[in-house]
């Protein structure tokens, strides 16, 4: 309520006095401002809830994927130690070998190198290793120098875990962006309502009491209507009706690019299972590879390089098979944050 107060010395042939006057008034929206202020605030909320949970998918997927390349990095480091360990035994197979004659220096040099690039590659693997539980540590929100072991295997599934019509149902009817996209819409048009509300024309009810110079008193009602010749928030409502129309337009985005990225998550699953697939089934054939190189290489039927050779080539395969096995594991965890179940189970 508005309170207006007014006073004056009165002037007249007769008796003369203070004129000492109030009045309350109370003015009434013609629009419903209360309503409109409640869904602004529910759009609000909504919005808020949605961001929470867009932000508990992302921290969810980065520990996942941090994870993945914690693990991968442990399995690497492995394999080099072992890559490690073979190449001092193929020196010292070399030398055993020139020593009686039945090799070339060269195969003491080529081993000597394939040593040395075998610490090369362990001191890079444990520089990889650290980087990657670094990064685990702070997407679990652990302290740098926390103890911690990501263990469990790297091996998923043949099938990714939903098919693209399931995952675009999911993903249009969970994804928090459409979520906050809506709450977007929602909220412009609620401001758009709201200062409609605020700056509609009103009426003010009210009371006067006035006490004159010449000692009467006098009450009086008081109710003020607004002359219909201007519309003071026409401006302003058109404006947040522009905003909500974007952000109505905003929504059909999110929700083709939501389908476009589900689309290409399901690509990525299927592509990262079948370069897995392809990888694992070199990995018998370079095995035996090696183990044939390695007994011609102890009776003397061949050179030391060609064992080198070899071993590379399966090193090589099998970090490559790792690497693709983390891969099927973050194109997973992409998929399922754009379903949003990756926090829950997949229906």
């Amino acid at each position: 309520p508005r309170v207006v107060a007014m006073g004056g010395q009165r002037f007249s042939n007769g008796a003369t006095g203070l004129d000492v006057g109030v009045s309350l008034i109370q003015d009434i929206p013609l629009a419903g401002v209360g309503g409109n202020r409640e869904d602004t605030a529910r759009a609000l909320i909504s919005g808020s809830k949605a961001d929470v949970s867009r932000a508990r998918l992302f921290a969810a997927a980065r520990a996942a994927v941090a994870w993945a390349t914690a693990r991968e990095a442990e399995e690497v480091l492995m394999l080099r130690t072992s890559a490690k360990a073979e190449a001092h035994e193929l020196l010292r197979l070399a030398r055993a070998r020139v020593a009686v004659g039945t090799a070339l220096p060269s195969d003491v040099a080529t081993a000597l190198g394939e040593d040395a690039l075998a610490d090369a590659s362990l001191l890079d693997a444990e520089g990889m290793l650290t980087e990657a539980m670094n990064g685990l540590r702070f997407s679990l929100g652990e302290a740098p120098d926390a103890t911690r072991d990501p263990d469990g295997p790297l091996s998923f599934g043949t099938d990714p875990p939903l098919d693209e019509a399931t995952a675009t149902r999911l993903a249009l009817e969970r994804s928090p962006s459409i979520a906050i996209a809506g709450a977007r819409r929602d909220l412009a048009k609620g401001d758009a309502a709201l200062a409609h509300a605020i700056l509609a024309p009103t009426i003010g009810v009210g009371a006067s009491y006035v006490h004159e110079g010449t000692g009467d008193n006098l009450w009086t009602a008081i109710v003020a209507f607004p002359l219909p010749f201007a519309h003071p928030g026409a401006y302003e409502s058109a404006r947040q009706l522009g905003t909500a129309y974007a952000a109505d337009r905003e929504v059909e985005l999110a929700r083709a690019e939501l389908a476009r990225a589900v689309a290409l998550a399901i690509h990525e699953c299927q592509h990262t299972r079948e370069a897995r697939a392809a990888l694992e089934r070199a990995i018998a054939p370079l095995t035996e590879a090696v183990r044939l190189a390695n007994v011609q290489v102890q009776t003397g039927t061949l050179d030391a390089i060609a064992l080198v050779f070899a071993r590379q080539r399966l090193l090589a395969t099998q970090e490559r098979t790792l690497h693709a096995a983390a891969d099927v594991v973050r194109a997973d965890v992409r998929l399922e944050q754009l379903a949003g179940t990756l926090l829950g189970a997949t229906p």
